[in-house]
């Protein structure tokens, strides 16, 4: 009966057979380690909700009020706004007017755009500030799923930011 020493070689990752890493193999002749690459941790993001927000605050005088000026703050979540606009409120894609001083923000799914939210400050009689919501959606597909809880949450959050400075 055979006996098996501790001095045996390990059986190789790439080739298979019975020998060192790095020391040629007697049966195939493959010299070396094994290519297999492990990645230990990885962010995955496909499905990280997160949310934009841009205005136009900030613009020279030149644009300062106007639509254009929503152009130059972000070319890109401008055009996603518009887009999505479109698809969350068809009826309405032609009713809804841009108004330059508002704040906007656009929520992702991954790098998907997949809502948007329009809202400006204003002051009650009494004094306090309070947000003003508008054209809050997300795209149909997203629906009951909780993103518009957690959108509205980032709303709030931006909201309570602003004010406070």
């Amino acid at each position: 009966m055979e006996t098996k020493d501790d001095s045996m070689a390990q059986r190789c990752g790439v080739c298979g057979h019975d020998h060192e890493q790095g020391v040629k193999c007697p049966i195939c002749g493959h010299t070396g380690k094994s290519r297999t690459y492990r990645c230990f941790k990885m962010a995955f993001t496909a499905f990280e909700f997160t949310v934009q927000r841009f205005d136009c605050q900030g613009q020279d005088e030149s644009v300062a009020g106007t639509v254009a000026a929503l152009e130059r703050a972000n070319l890109a979540l401008w055009t996603f706004i518009k887009i999505l606009r479109e698809r969350i409120f068809p009826n309405m894609a032609k009713v809804l007017p841009d108004d330059p001083m508002s704040r906007h923000l656009v929520s992702f799914v991954g790098d998907g755009p997949m809502g948007v939210a329009r809202w400006r400050p204003a002051s009650e009689e009494n004094g306090s500030q309070v947000a003003i919501i508008e054209h809050f959606g997300i795209v149909e597909p997203k629906r009951r799923q909780g993103y518009a809880r957690r959108f509205l949450r980032a709303v709030v959050e931006v909201r309570t930011l602003v004010v406070a400075h």
